[in-house]
């Protein structure tokens, strides 16, 4: 679940709302930089490669609704797994939070708004204080792990 419908969704959501902070991520990512004319003169073919590889897939072929429930759903089912404890396991921490941790990770601190970051934002709260939880407890040398 984790690493495919929410993966693939999430990131469906993160190329097709903002296609030219995508294109400027990967430039990041491969350069250090995002070279803001380069990321328009890009975007228009991570997007067309992007689309094609969810279509094959199997995302590209649901509406943006159909997309969103999916997301919806496999979250639904973190939460329940997740509960009201600090972590999966209760008080300690285990490998299962880091991976929850770094697929939601992955799609929250982006620094665009996107359907599943506004979707996380607004119906589980108690994945994004799991998420934070994390981030404060193994990650806090980095940005994310301050908020």
């Amino acid at each position: 679940m984790i690493e495919s419908s929410f993966f693939n969704g999430a990131n469906w959501f993160k190329m097709k709302c903002n296609e030219a902070e995508f294109a400027g991520a990967i430039l990041e990512l491969q350069f250090g930089k995002s070279y803001d004319f380069l990321k328009r003169i890009l975007a228009p073919y991570f997007k067309f490669q992007f689309t094609e590889r969810y279509v094959i897939e199997g995302t590209g072929k649901h509406s943006d609704e159909e997309v969103l429930n999916i997301l919806r759903s496999d979250l639904r089912a973190i939460e329940t797994y997740l509960g009201d404890k600090d972590f999966f396991f209760g008080e300690n921490s285990s490998l299962i939070d880091i991976v929850i941790f770094s697929h939601v990770a992955a799609i929250y601190y982006v620094r665009y708004n996107h359907l599943a970051k506004d979707l996380i934002d607004s119906e589980f709260p108690t994945i994004l204080n799991h998420t934070q939880k994390v981030a404060k407890k193994f990650f806090s040398e980095f940005k994310f792990g301050k908020e």
